[in-house]
């Protein structure tokens, strides 16, 4: 579920709004620490953040690719699954 609500469509004619997201993902700290406020609480632990920078500063292409792979592995951690 996680890939297609980032990836892809979900469901007829909907969409989901990355905006704010992908302006983040020009500054890959920016959305690393609101991804951590928003989804985890504040308590991401510094290894899970030098992944996710990694996949955030490692992902090619534009700012949106940037976003959409911060949150799927934020949304797909088991930080993410333990906090929620």
């Amino acid at each position: 579920q996680i890939n297609t609500l980032v990836y892809g469509t979900y469901g007829n004619g909907s969409t989901v709004d990355l905006t704010p997201w992908v302006t983040l993902a020009a500054a890959p700290s920016a959305l690393a620490d609101e991804l951590d406020r928003v989804f985890l609480f504040g308590q991401m632990p510094s290894a899970f953040r030098t992944e996710l920078m990694a996949a955030i500063t490692g992902t090619p292409g534009t700012n949106v690719d940037k976003a959409r792979a911060g949150l799927y592995v934020t949304l797909t951690s088991g930080y993410y699954a333990v906090k929620k």
